[in-house]
């Protein structure tokens, strides 16, 4: 079950600049309190001590910022383009979701750039 989790943004849109949009988001994820406790123990003769394997403690809670942007370009008579610029974890903030299984080995993405460009003609 996936932790509660809040998303807010401002945007900004202007038509008169070539329908030009900005965003800012804001996604924060609560740490989850309802979980399965699945750990167990084994023994470890080398040692001849008992250690805890945690399978099931979920991660921190996080917060995300990201930024989407867009402009709208006239190429020709019937051709229309639109550039943008997505930025996700801004910050690169380091961070597990409770919902990835690989939660246990590495952290999730962190900054990550997008450039995309649309024509419809």
């Amino acid at each position: 079950m996936p932790p509660v989790n809040t998303q807010n943004s401002i945007i900004y849109n202007n038509k008169k600049i070539n329908n030009l949009k900005l965003e800012i988001q804001s996604d924060y994820v609560f740490r989850q309190n309802e979980f399965p406790n699945t750990n167990f123990e084994v023994f470890i003769p080398e040692t001849q001590t008992t250690e805890l394997v945690d399978v099931s403690t979920p991660p921190k809670a996080y917060h995300l910022i990201n930024f989407k942007s867009g402009i709208d370009f006239k190429i020709g008579k019937n051709t229309n383009s639109n550039v943008g610029l997505n930025i996700t974890n801004i910050f690169n903030t380091n961070y597990r979701d409770y919902l990835n299984r690989q939660r246990f080995y590495a952290n999730n993405i962190g900054r990550n750039f997008i450039i995309h460009l649309k024509l419809n003609y």
